[in-house]
């Protein structure tokens, strides 16, 4: 898929397609989840512009935490490019805490810290 990437971005159509396939396809599905990379690409790109909904799995840590502002800054260029095409902007419904430690130290002290982080 990497390989492919700059023919996509070759043709700004590309950026459509999946939205309209779901669209084609609303009747028949009450809902439709799409797993996005977690990088800035043009395969993101294409998930956001189709999606309603954004569900941001993090682990929380530090490094992930850094990432959520550049999430947010995509986000915001992709709210650009729905708004041309006439779609509301992204609704995103927050961090999804993912690779949880079940510790009691880890959830008593450094989880409660990390979320709010976040």
């Amino acid at each position: 898929m990497i390989d492919n990437q700059d023919k996509l971005t070759r043709f700004a159509a590309s950026r459509f397609r999946l939205h309209h396939k779901i669209q084609q396809a609303k009747d028949d599905y009450d809902i439709v989840i799409i797993d996005a990379p977690p990088s800035r690409d043009v395969y993101a790109e294409i998930a956001l512009i189709a999606a309603d909904y954004l569900i941001i799995p993090s682990d929380l840590k530090p490094f992930a935490n850094q990432g959520l502002s550049n999430v947010k800054d995509f986000v915001a260029e992709i709210d650009e490019t729905r708004t041309s095409i006439g779609k509301d902007k992204l609704n995103v419904i927050g961090v999804l805490p993912s690779k949880i430690l079940s510790n009691n130290k880890y959830m008593n002290f450094v989880f409660p810290k990390q979320k709010q982080q976040s």
